[in-house]
């Protein structure tokens, strides 16, 4: 399994404001696409609990550019603080969407939630800022360990040296118990 370290944050300014500072500062936009995700859990699975017990172990189909399809187990632990202790992710490529839809439905999993991302990365220095606008509602910003800036604590000061006005009080927001909480608990 692949095990990644990545802080996710909620941006306080507009999509539109942010794109224009981050051109601003010289960042360069690499990369753009579309990822839709469908969320599965055991179709026994209780929704009552805390949301991050039902998101710690999950299988997801992931779509980029509704071209290429991936079936992905995804696992994370959390600590009292609900901060990200450890995650790791097994992946595989799948030819045929509906397919994967229709074998999870048949081995006891169901549909939970959809995310769609509409995501833009920008680079300077090393560092890929990834823009994520989910649902069309959301503004994230998501940095990933790499050899300059490998540790959390090393990606939360480099993102605070960015300037960007973001949330600091929560450095891993997770998409997913957002969208949960809108569907499931109407909460947001």
């Amino acid at each position: 399994m692949e095990i990644e370290n990545e802080i996710t944050v909620k941006v306080n300014i507009s999509k539109k404001e942010l794109l224009k500072f981050l051109k601003n500062n010289n960042y360069k936009k690499i990369d753009s696409f579309i990822m839709d995700d469908i969320y599965y859990v055991e179709k026994d699975k209780d929704l009552d609990v805390n949301p991050l017990e039902i998101l710690k172990k999950y299988i997801l189909i992931r779509s980029i550019n509704n071209k290429k399809h991936y079936l992905m187990y995804k696992y994370k632990e959390y600590d009292k603080n609900e901060n990200i202790i450890n995650q790791s992710k097994l992946k595989v490529q799948v030819t045929n969407k509906k397919d994967a839809e229709k074998f999870l439905n048949i081995v006891g999993y169901k549909e939970l939630i959809k995310v769609n991302d509409y995501i833009e990365i920008y680079e300077k220095d090393e560092l890929q800022i990834c823009v994520q606008y989910v649902n069309r509602k959301y503004l994230f910003i998501e940095i990933e360990e790499n050899e300059k800036y490998d540790s959390i604590k090393k990606l939360i000061e480099i993102l605070d040296k960015t300037k960007i006005n973001y949330d600091k009080s929560n450095y891993f927001v997770n998409k997913a118990k957002v969208i949960f909480e809108e569907k499931y608990r109407n909460e947001i």
